[in-house]
């Protein structure tokens, strides 16, 4: 597990309000695998979390969070319903979550999901994942100062969260600030040796940057860590059409 997930194996299990053990260790599973963008791997962990303890919240609202990833609207929108049906037994700041995340994804109630980042953010200020989906929703709404604010408020917290990592570093990059988007995808790398979302960011970035070549041997080099990591071999058809060479697209193509 990465520091991070270490780090939360430590709390007490009541933090995520289950009571099977082995249900947790999936739900740290499917958590870490969430993080590196593994989407398949972290639906297939969560699934167990939620099929060893059926009443399990959090573990739902993950389970979403994996099938939005696979695509999967109407199997992330059963799960957030599950979550908040058995939300009733969650401690507060789970439910606050899914109160937010059921404003978000169920009733497409942007307004409310807001209030209740702002909420979540104000009542626990030492949550980084509040500041990093503040970060989010303010990077959505094109305000990159006060994303790049929260975002950062979440790296002062965990100085490993990948998510808030890639996230400024994209921000950086949508304002057109290359060297800090670099700088921070590279600390990211760092972060998380091993992982292919990490290059596959990078990739992007060179790909923005207008350095076609190079991205594709980032791309590359995420599939050579994770041959199924089938975003990155969809980015290089994509860049080989741009590139006007059709035939290295459609064989690309084939392969996802």
């Amino acid at each position: 597990l990465s520091e991070r997930r270490i780090k939360e194996a430590q709390k007490p299990i009541a933090d995520v309000t289950t009571t099977s053990m082995d249900a947790y260790n999936y739900f740290l599973k499917g958590t870490e695998s969430y993080d590196k963008f593994y989407y398949e791997d972290a639906r297939q962990f969560l699934e167990k979390a939620v099929e060893l303890d059926p009443t399990f919240a959090s573990a739902y609202i993950w389970l979403a969070f994996a099938y939005g990833g696979l695509g999967d609207a109407k199997a992330s929108n059963e799960a957030v319903e599950k979550a908040k049906t058995f939300s009733k037994k969650a401690t507060d700041k789970e439910r606050l979550f899914i109160e937010a995340f059921y404003a978000y994804i169920v009733k497409k109630d942007q307004v409310k999901y807001f209030r209740l980042l702002k909420q979540l953010a104000a009542k626990y200020p030492k949550d980084e994942v509040a500041h990093h989906l503040l970060g989010l929703y303010y990077k959505g709404e094109n305000l990159y100062y006060e994303a790049v604010e929260e975002f950062n408020k979440a790296l002062e917290l965990d100085p490993y969260s990948g998510f808030a990592l890639n996230d400024l570093a994209y921000t950086y990059a949508e304002i057109g600030n290359f060297e800090k988007a670099i700088e921070y995808f590279k600390r990211y790398a760092s972060a998380f040796p091993g992982d292919a979302n990490p290059i596959d960011s990078m990739a992007e970035c060179y790909f923005l940057m207008g350095r076609l070549d190079e991205a594709i041997a980032k791309y590359k080099e995420a599939l050579e860590v994770k041959p199924d990591f089938h975003q990155a071999s969809q980015s290089i058809g994509y860049i080989y059409a741009f590139k006007e060479n059709y035939a290295e697209a459609m064989r690309w193509a084939d392969k996802f």
